[in-house]
Formats: C-alpha cells, sequence, structure tokens
C-alpha cells in the first residue's frame, strides 16, 4: 500500500459527490449487463454511445481536485447540474436495456415489474413493489424475475421478521437499541455472547455510538484531517427525539430514530429484513455544521492484532495498534464497501454504501460520515445526505460470512422496472459457480467494444486459488481470454461447447477478462 501521509480529509470531503459517484458506477455497471443480456440487434443496442457518454461524465468528475472534495464552489455548482443531468439519462437508459430483455407480451390483471440482481452472486431480499413489500427469494446473479403487485407475497415461516418498541428479530439476529437510538445489543442466534464489547462491571458498549469532532486543521481544511482532531471529541449520547416503530411487517421491520446536533438534524433508520444476517441503517442527515467531523463508532467483543479493509477488487490487512511511526501516521485510511475485526468464533464487519474513510484502533471500528470544511469551498457538506451502512456480526471468519458479498448486496439493491407488456423473465446470461476455493466477483458483463460479442470480467477477491465454471444460457461460439484493451492472450480455458460450459482457475486476486463470442441467431436456434 502507498499510503500517503497527508490529505486524510479527501477521503470524505464532498459526501454528496462520493455518494452520486458510487451510485453512477453501480448503475452503468447495471445498464451494461442488461444490454450484454439483450438480443443482438435490439434496440438496447443502441444505448452504446449514449452509454459512453455517461461513462465519460462519471470518469471526468472523478478529476484529482474534483471527486476528492477539494475544489471551488463553482465546480461543484457544475457536478451537481451534470449529475443531475445524468440521473435521468440513466433512468431512461435502464428502461430501455430492460425492456429489450427477451420476454413473451402477455395479459396480467397489474402491470409487470422486471428485479433485477446487479450482484455477482444469487440472493433474497426484500423489494418495494408498487406500495406494496415484497420478499422476492433467489434472484440469480445479473438476473431477473418479473412479478406484479397482484402476486408480490411477504416473508413468511421462520424467515419472517418480528419488531418491537425497542427491538427487531429474525431467524439470524436480535437487536436491541438503547434511550439515545443506539446498538444496546446485536446478536447472533446461537452465538455465546452479543458482539458488542463488554465494559468493566459487565455492561455491553452500545454499537453505532455517534461522535462530532473540532475538524480545524493547520493548512488545506478539504484535503486534510489532522491526527489530534480527536482530541475534542463531543459524544451524542443523550436521549434521541424519538424512536418509533416504522415498520413491522413480515417481510422487514424498521426503527427510526430522530436527534438534533446542533443546527443539524440526524435521522437513522435501523432496518432488519426477513433472513438478513445483517443489520441495514438508512441515513437521512440534513447538514448544517462547520469545520465538524462526523463519526460512526462500534466497540466489538474481539481482541486482534489486525483488521482487513475492503478495497476494489481485494482487501487489505491492517493494525490495530500504534506501536510505530508508520502506524500512528494511519488513522484513517481508505477502504471501500467493508472492513472487519475478527477473532476465532466472533466478529463483527462494518459496512456501507459510499464512505471511504474509516479507522480502528484496538477494537472499536470507526467510520467517517461528514464532515464541514469551508476552504475552498464555503459551502462544503452543507445540506441533505442519505447513504446506507450496515453491521454483520458473524462467527469469526470474514471469508466464511461472505462480507464482501454483504456489503454488495447493502450497496446495489435490486433495481425495479415497469415493463408494460412483458411478462415472462428472461434466464439469466450464465451461472456462476464456485467449484474450489475462495469467492470471484463479476467486475462487469458488457458488450464488446468492437460490437460483437460481450465482455465478462472476474476478479478474485479471498485471495486464494479459485476454480469456477460458467454455465451459458446464451448462445455461446466460442470463449477466449482478452486483457483489458479486450486483445486476445495467449492462455487455454476449458470450454466444452455440446455442455455449454467453461471452467476458469483463477490466481489470488487475480482479473481474468473473456471474450464470449455469440452465435447467430440461426445457429442459435438450431
Amino acid at each position: 500500500e502507498l499510503y500517503m501521509e497527508r490529505h486524510r480529509g479527501t477521503l470524505t470531503s464532498q459526501a454528496w459527490l462520493k455518494s452520486a459517484n458510487a451510485r453512477a458506477e453501480r448503475r452503468l455497471r447495471a445498464i451494461e449487463a442488461l444490454i450484454a443480456c439483450a438480443p443482438q440487434g435490439s434496440s438496447a443496442r443502441a444505448l452504446l454511445p449514449r452509454l459512453d457518454r455517461m461513462w465519460k461524465t462519471v470518469l471526468l468528475h472523478q478529476f484529482h481536485d474534483i471527486l476528492p472534495g477539494s475544489s471551488i464552489t463553482a465546480v461543484y455548482d457544475e457536478a451537481r447540474a451534470a449529475y443531475a443531468r445524468l440521473e435521468e439519462d440513466m433512468r431512461a437508459a435502464l428502461e430501455v436495456a430492460a425492456r429489450a430483455l427477451p420476454g413473451a407480451a402477455g395479459a396480467d390483471d397489474a402491470e409487470p415489474l422486471l428485479v433485477f440482481n446487479p450482484c455477482s452472486h444469487a440472493r433474497s431480499a426484500a423489494v418495494a413493489l408498487g406500495g406494496r413489500l415484497a420478499f422476492i427469494e433467489d434472484l440469480p446473479a445479473l438476473g431477473a424475475r418479473i412479478v406484479s403487485t397482484t402476486s408480490a407475497r411477504e416473508a413468511e415461516g421462520e424467515a419472517a421478521v418480528r419488531a418491537g418498541r425497542r427491538t427487531l428479530e429474525n431467524a439470524h439476529l436480535v437487536v436491541t437499541l438503547d434511550d439515545a437510538g443506539r446498538v444496546a445489543e446485536l446478536r447472533e442466534k446461537g452465538a455465546p455472547l452479543p458482539v458488542n464489547a463488554v465494559l468493566p462491571g459487565g455492561a455491553l458498549c452500545p454499537l453505532n455510538q455517534l461522535v462530532a469532532y473540532e475538524d480545524r486543521p493547520r493548512r488545506w481544511e478539504a484535503w486534510n484531517l489532522d491526527q489530534d482532531y480527536t482530541d475534542k471529541p463531543e459524544y451524542l449520547d443523550g436521549p434521541a427525539d424519538s424512536i418509533e416503530l416504522v415498520e413491522s411487517g413480515p417481510t422487514r421491520g424498521a426503527l427510526e430514530v430522530t436527534r438534533r446536533f446542533r443546527g443539524s438534524r440526524i435521522t437513522e433508520r435501523y432496518v432488519l429484513e426477513a433472513g438478513a444476517r445483517r443489520l441495514d441503517i438508512e441515513w437521512r442527515i440534513d447538514w448544517r455544521e462547520e469545520r465538524t467531523v462526523l463519526r460512526t463508532l462500534n466497540a466489538a467483543n474481539v481482541r486482534a492484532r489486525h483488521f482487513t479493509c475492503g478495497i476494489q477488487f481485494g482487501h487489505l490487512l491492517r493494525e490495530t495498534h500504534r506501536n510505530t511511526s508508520w502506524d500512528e501516521a494511519r488513522f484513517e485510511v481508505p477502504g471501500q464497501r467493508w472492513m472487519d475485526l475478527s477473532q476465532p468464533g466472533l466478529g463483527l464487519a462494518l459496512l456501507d454504501d459510499c464512505k471511504f474513510g474509516r479507522s480502528c484502533l484496538g477494537n472499536v471500528l470507526g467510520l467517517t460520515l461528514l464532515r464541514g470544511p469551508r476552504f475552498p469551498d464555503a459551502s462544503a457538506d452543507l445540506g441533505e445526505h442519505e447513504f446506507r451502512t450496515a453491521l454483520l456480526p458473524h462467527g469469526g471468519d470474514w471469508r466464511a460470512a461472505h462480507v464482501p458479498r454483504q456489503a454488495d448486496e447493502l450497496a446495489e439493491p435490486p433495481i425495479v422496472v415497469p415493463l408494460g407488456g412483458v411478462a415472462t423473465a428472461p434466464p439469466p446470461p450464465f451461472r456462476l459457480s464456485v467449484r474450489e476455493g475462495g469467492d470471484a466477483e463479476i467486475a462487469c458483463f458488457k458488450p464488446a467494444e468492437d460490437g460483437d460479442g460481450v465482455i465478462l470480467r472476474l476478479v478474485e477477491r479471498h485471495g486464494g486459488l479459485t476454480r469456477l465454471r460458467l454455465d451459458w444460457s446464451l448462445p455461446v461460439a466460442s470463449v477466449r481470454a482478452v486483457n483489458l484493451l479486450e486483445e486476445p492472450l495467449e492462455r487455454a480455458l476449458e470450454h466444452w461447447p455440446e455442455a455449454r460450459a467453461t471452467a476458469v482457475t483463477l490466481r489470488p486476486f487475480e482479473i481474468l477478462t473473456l471474450r464470449i463470442d455469440l452465435a447467430p441467431p440461426e445457429r442459435a436456434a438450431q
């Protein structure tokens, strides 16, 4: 890791743009996948020039003084306008791509809805459908289901959620909130202990403890976060303004906590879904603070010398102590989507969908939520923010608990698109199964740049040798390895045309790109 011992504040400054960037990356990836699933020559392929322009808008705003949050007010005024246009463009493109999927027109008493899973693995999820909540089981990776508001069903049996005035419970978790709206107890069913740290005297340390700090870096406000900013903490541990049970159905339960902090309003909605192994927290913050850092602290009942941070296409192991000058300098570190602290038998993962500055000192996982620098943009971070985090207790092995998959599910909820007359869902383009080893992420599934065939990029992210099998529903003519420029590589692949299957072996953290050439329609029909 080439850790730079400066500019740690850029991991958080201008949080709205970091959130918009992350959302756009996810949405464009989903649009690419839907286009790749559509038949050759369909209307979806006409979206490719528009998709190219949308990607270039996102990439432009990843310039090193825009996305880090260290540019001037006029830049962010322009960026807000550009992202507002981009949101509309992505919404329209998503509908066109979804409606181009192969399906049969049919009559129904309600408008069919396509529910698409953008994740790299099959999942079950609670989905809002026309004002109703439905529990959709076994959504395939990059696959879809067709449902309607009349046929949607909620969760039943053991998976169902039970919600009380301060409690949430499902088949896997028990959650209790305290008067301050913190997680007084978070426990996996069957586990001997809650995951909360134990205080002297035996009381549990609440999770999701909000703390505000004075943030006045000596130089370069938007860029820097000084090491001594933690010297002046202000714990938000007084009674919340309100704690309300806002959802209590079998598919999902939710407790909403609201509080005032100085001139700001903070709303946290604790959400537990049927069958879920994590507690989601949906945040809405009207932030009005200047030169203030807001963080969430989570003290776990874990003793470990290292914690694990998710990064793009892998993870990093970092120290939980400050024994050396290098360790001291890493008081705020970058990461993506998840961080985990574990010992044999017990672990806690903290997940998020668009936060990048984090820490772990001893047994306390910290995530930086918002800042309020006044230079070079005097309005930085002021206003409305929405994002999601989650707490995931597990048995002590983050790989066995599939923490990266859980983080993907948090960041990439199912996408719902109204379809009009389409009534049958297409099969997923392929089924990816792990035969041996760790886990693989589908980094992209998209049309090839030359206009023929499709591209599938796979990444090993557990750090082990992993053998995968791909079973194709696409009319595959050939599969070959290519580089990131989609140029052929000298690499043999196991492919069985008769079985329409391919096997690949990934080395630890390997990125493998495959080009799939498709059979012409007449051959595919045969």
